[in-house]
């Protein structure tokens, strides 16, 4: 996780690649989620936090979903 974050800028850039390979592993897709949302990147966090649900459907996985939608201004989705 960390060695994501410290190279943030390389993996953003070539997520596409890095989901090829690691695209099935929950730890990662919830590490990309994080990454972008710090990038605010939010209609991309929103849909690999949706896919990181579909792996990893926990409270935590929709609280961090509702969490993300508040964050990127979208105040009707967040409620529901």
């Amino acid at each position: 996780a960390e060695d994501l974050r410290r190279k943030r800028g390389v993996e953003l850039k070539n997520h596409a690649e890095w989901e090829k390979k690691f695209g099935k592993s929950p730890h990662f897709v919830n590490e990309l989620a994080v990454m972008l949302e710090n990038e605010k990147l939010f209609t991309e966090a929103i849909e690999v936090r949706k896919r990181y649900i579909k792996l990893v459907p926990s409270v935590s996985a929709y609280n961090a979903l509702a969490l993300l939608y508040k964050r990127s201004g979208a105040e009707n989705r967040w409620r529901t």
